[in-house]
């Protein structure tokens, strides 16, 4: 036997030997256990092991003008997927997407699996050469076709991160490396793809120390929770409040929740983090509750905690413990993880709004889904996405955007919500166009609990509600 090996796939293949051949059946096979440990055994694409072996090569012939070009590229969401829907469906989806980045690689790069959800190519230094970003958007517009696997359509979204090196490399794995360094910055920045530069490095070891602080400050609870208002667009009243993280390490002072959220997500510390901005909160609406103020409290709940029964399951008594009626919490998804997923929203979901808890649609506008599917969901409120928001006094298609959602809104029964509102033409502008609800720093900015009492209590527009 011997392997033939096609754009990075090994097949074994059977040749003729006479009888007692016994030799050459022990060379055979000591052959094949040579090259099938080198092969990813599901994808039958090459592993890394062989991949780092390509690199040195590749590298051994970079030139200026045709760089050392690496892709690595892994797939959105994959351990939630294979959660969800089983090893064995996970299976069938890592093996189409290998098929679909070898079909977009063509004849000029190769291709390996180097990790649970991760492949890597390379381009060919001697053949027709294609930058790192042709071949990062050929695999990802590919990636993204539909796929029907074991009788569920599927969107798949994948990331890239690409580095190119016209010179010697240190190692082929610390090549590899600075491409990865690129994919993890192009999901932090929710970007599709990111190239790699040497200021990247510095910035990944930062991420790296910042993820372990922000695990020390969630099981410590020293995060802060502040809270901006949210009134009626018709006269300023203001009807509720939406909590929001904020965390000031000593060392490295205020961190943006830009920069925090998405780390919490990748390491998997978001739930600790919503849990505690959770119960923080209803503490104190209770509190505020408690004072007079009849309000509502918005949460941000990340896409992968729809399906975590153990946070989800948890609302309800927290509710009940802290005497919050279940109508006075608003749970806010971005668009996105509702509708851009092709699965149906989680059972404890759904018997969390049967309670009477709502569900609003965050950044609404600026995702790229069905929205045949809105009105299939349990949701009575969107969020507009300030994008569109803060271009309303312009007129053209931004007013005409903000106009339909509007329109949408009314004729499904939801509330609008207006995100990010600073100026009072922008609010009047909004007001005329039919919109409920706005927040933004024309009404206050976030405050701690204890401003947000002071500006309660000052505040003209009618926020107190005797008891």
């Amino acid at each position: 036997m011997k392997l033939r090996t096609h754009a990075g796939r090994y097949t074994p293949v059977l040749r003729d030997r006479g009888q007692g051949d016994h030799q050459s059946s022990f060379e055979d096979a000591v052959e094949v256990n040579h090259q099938v440990s080198l092969y990813d055994s599901l994808t039958g694409l090459a592993n890394r092991s062989l991949f780092a072996s390509w690199i040195a090569e590749a590298a051994s012939q970079a030139t200026p003008e045709r760089p050392l070009t690496l892709v690595v590229i892994d797939i959105d969401g994959f351990k939630e997927l294979n959660a969800s829907l089983g090893t064995a469906v996970g299976d069938q989806i890592l093996v189409e997407v290998a098929r679909r980045i070898e079909v977009s690689a063509g004849p000029n790069a190769k291709v390996a699996r180097t990790g649970g959800d991760e492949f890597a190519m390379i381009a060919d230094p001697g053949g027709s050469y294609l930058s790192g970003d042709a071949l990062a958007r050929r695999a990802l517009d590919l990636i993204v076709e539909p796929l029907r696997v074991a009788a569920i359509d599927l969107r798949l979204s994948a990331t890239a991160g690409v580095a190119e090196n016209p010179g010697d490399v240190v190692s082929p794995l610390d090549a590899l490396s600075k491409a990865e360094v690129a994919r993890g910055q192009a999901r932090s920045s929710r970007k599709r793809t990111h190239r790699y530069t040497d200021s990247l490095l510095s910035s990944s070891r930062r991420r790296i120390a910042l993820a372990s602080d922000l695990r020390y400050a969630i099981e410590e609870d020293l995060l802060e929770v502040w809270y901006q208002p949210v009134a009626r667009m018709s006269d300023g009243h203001v009807t509720g409040i939406e909590a929001l993280a904020r965390w000031s390490d000593s060392d490295k002072g205020v961190v943006a929740p830009s920069e925090f959220i998405p780390l919490a997500e990748e390491d998997g510390t978001i739930a600790g983090l919503t849990s505690r901005v959770l119960r923080t909160a209803l503490k104190d609406l209770q509190r505020l509750r408690g004072l007079g103020y009849d309000l509502t409290l918005a949460v941000n709940v990340s896409p992968g905690l729809l399906d975590d029964s153990e946070l989800m399951t948890a609302i309800l008594p927290a509710l009940e413990s802290h005497a919050v009626p279940a109508g006075r919490l608003s749970l806010e998804v971005t668009e996105t993880a509702l509708l851009g997923d092709s699965r149906a929203p989680g059972a404890v979901l759904g018997d969390l709004v049967r309670s009477g808890v709502h569900v609003a649609i965050d950044d609404f506008g600026t995702g790229f889904s069905s929205l045949a599917r809105l009105s299939d969901l349990p949701v009575d409120t969107i969020k507009l996405d300030r994008s569109f928001v803060s271009q309303v006094t312009a007129g053209g298609s931004e007013q005409a955007v903000v106009k339909t959602i509007l329109e949408l809104g009314r004729s499904l029964g939801y509330r609008v919500v207006a995100e990010g509102v600073e100026r009072v033409d922008t609010w009047n502008a909004l007001r005329t166009l039919g919109c409920d609800l706005l927040q933004g720093y024309v009404i206050s900015p976030a405050r701690p609990l204890e401003e947000i009492e002071r500006w309660f209590a000052s505040h003209p527009g009618g926020t107190r509600v005797l008891a």
